[in-house]
């Protein structure tokens, strides 16, 4: 049985530090063992969550810009939230998706609906060395993976990229490791 990896992607710059740093933790994913879906989110049209509470009522959202993708939350196995950290935050592609995750929110906490469990990783860069990014950051992917009903289980970061050029050796092992142990 092929259990399923859910990449939500926020990098921008394809070149760009936290791309490369989730290239190197997909590539030592086993592809025996899981297949593997990346969700571009920057090459996405997503609509603003509005507050309307629609989703409350019935576990869907007004628009359905995003039935493909809750499907696929709801079908994986592994979440993987990437993105470098902009102003304490996921990047706005990713960020407007998240929004949007109120519609799981409301199927697991207000509908009561069962939803699969799964497993929760964070990959991220940020250029900065600084805690309280760093602590931002964790506690928005921690409700993030509770709305989708994914146990967090580490993250994979590279801190301060205004200054270090490459990725750290220490965090590309972290990397492997997390790949290898999922």
């Amino acid at each position: 049985m092929v259990l399923k990896v859910l990449v939500l992607n926020g990098c921008i710059n394809k070149n760009g530090k936290t791309q490369n740093l989730l290239n190197l933790f997909l590539k030592e994913v086993d592809k025996n063992v899981y297949s593997i879906d990346i969700i571009e989110t920057q090459k996405m049209q997503i609509n603003h969550c509005i507050g309307c509470h629609s989703c409350e009522k019935d576990g869907m959202c007004i628009y359905d810009d995003l039935n493909e993708v809750y499907e696929k939350i709801e079908e994986s196995d592994i979440i993987v939230l990437a993105s470098p950290v902009y102003f304490a935050s996921f990047t706005t592609p990713l960020k407007t998706l998240v929004d949007r995750l109120q519609v799981m929110y409301a199927r697991k906490f207000v509908l009561n609906k069962q939803i699969k469990e799964k497993k929760g990783v964070l990959i991220f860069t940020s250029g900065r060395d600084n805690q309280k990014m760093l602590d931002c950051i964790l506690l928005q992917s921690r409700y993030v993976f509770l709305s989708v009903g994914a146990k967090f289980l580490d993250y994979i970061c590279q801190l301060n990229t205004d200054k270090i050029m490459n990725i750290e050796e220490k965090v590309i092992q972290k990397s492997k490791e997390i790949a290898n142990n999922l």
